[in-house]
């Protein structure tokens, strides 16, 4: 039968080993126990033995302790009852969005506790609305951004904020509106189009593509304000609709779903202080219309420039001098240029890039098309 070894006599016996190796490694530098020498070395050494031992043990016990903090503050961190220092936003003032690498959730600061995990990130609606909605695993949802409580499951797979009580939601292939408790707030469905960056209401409007593929207005029983008849169509925050057409011409709506200007205007911009609208027709004419789309000025010109040109008659230096054209010359917003008489009749339209003049009654026009003279009437003389 074998006999059992204990742990003591195990390390009894490493023990005696290790101090034999060590004093026979000692007597080859002169070690002798019993003398004085012998003493002092031995006790050198015990010193020092016990010191490496202590430093050891401080070091595991370090070691231990902060391991045991990092289980502690782990645990701490996973408690529904705790919130992150760092990565915080209010989207009220009782609820916090915490977003961090270990996932986001939300947190009710009343209650101290957390009340909807698993989030990637939040949207917060426009106009105040008490819900917002979340995305979870690509999917959206939405909660009570006043306790943070999920009101909506995640299901849908993409979503808009609420605005006007009702929420653009698309599933399934197509585009709903629900409620607050996420039914239907519209009876039809509507294709889904990236040309609408926001399917949102406005004064009880919202844009919105039928099955043309064209984009117009519907209100909230879903019927259509503004026929679809628009490639572009989307919110100002001057309250109006600004439409495109897939050259690039724009038109305007109204607040009321009205159509101010037909499409057929450039760089069409809303003055609200004044009321007043601008926009340059194709032929580079700057005009402004008021609100109702009323012609307030036909050529908003920016200002105009004397045309000189030399003359015959030489001054003292012996240099021709400079004399005065019959016409000038008047810009528009676009750095276009175009004839114009001194009682401020316009002769011909902003079409050039530059003019110059070369007599009193001839002018060099230099344009997309090439270059011109004209004469004082705006008719050609001949080409450059």
């Amino acid at each position: 039968m074998k006999k059992h070894i204990s742990p003591r006599l195990f390390f009894s016996v490493i023990g005696r080993g290790i101090k034999q190796a060590l004093l026979w490694v000692a007597k080859l530098f002169g070690y002798k126990e019993g003398t004085t020498f012998g003493k002092i070395v031995w006790r050198v050494f015990a010193l020092s033995a016990s010191l490496v031992m202590f430093y050891i043990a401080v070091i595991f016990t370090c070691f231990i302790v902060e391991e045991v903090g990092y289980k502690i503050d782990d645990m701490k961190r996973n408690k529904s009852t705790y919130c992150h220092r760092y990565g915080n936003q209010y989207v009220s003032p009782y609820v916090i969005y915490h977003d961090g690498p270990e996932g986001g959730y939300l947190y009710n600061t009343v209650n101290g506790k957390r009340t909807l995990t698993g989030i990637n990130w939040v949207c917060k609606s426009h106009d105040g609305d008490s819900l917002e909605f979340f995305s979870s695993n690509r999917k959206r949802g939405y909660f009570n951004r006043f306790t943070g409580e999920l009101v909506i499951p995640a299901q849908y797979d993409k979503a808009w904020v609420f605005s006007e009580d009702v929420a653009c939601v698309y599933k399934d292939g197509m585009l709903t509106f629900i409620d607050h408790r996420g039914n239907a707030a519209i009876d039809r469905n509507f294709p889904y189009t990236e040309r609408i960056d926001s399917y949102c209401f406005h004064d009880g409007l919202c844009a919105v593509m039928g099955d043309n593929e064209r984009i117009g207005l519907i209100n909230k029983q879903g019927e259509w304000v503004v026929e679809p008849e628009y490639y572009y169509l989307y919110h100002e925050k001057s309250g109006f609709w600004k439409t495109e057409d897939l050259d690039g011409e724009e038109g305007l709506i109204n607040a009321q779903g009205r159509e101010i200007l037909a499409v057929g205007y450039y760089d069409i911009s809303i003055d609200t202080h004044n009321e007043l609208i601008s926009a340059m027709t194709p032929d580079y004419y700057d005009m402004i219309f008021d609100f109702d789309g009323n012609v307030v000025n036909a050529c908003n010109y920016v200002g105009v420039v004397n045309l000189k040109y030399e003359s015959k008659e030489l001054d003292n230096d012996g240099c021709f001098k400079q004399a005065k054209a019959n016409l000038m010359a008047y810009y528009t917003s676009g750095s276009n240029y175009g004839l114009i008489d001194l009682d401020g009749n316009l002769i011909t339209e902003p079409i050039y890039n530059d003019i110059t003049a070369i007599s009193a009654d001839r002018y060099l026009c230099e344009g997309p098309l090439g270059t011109v003279i004209l004469d004082d009437k705006g008719k050609k003389v001949c080409k450059n």
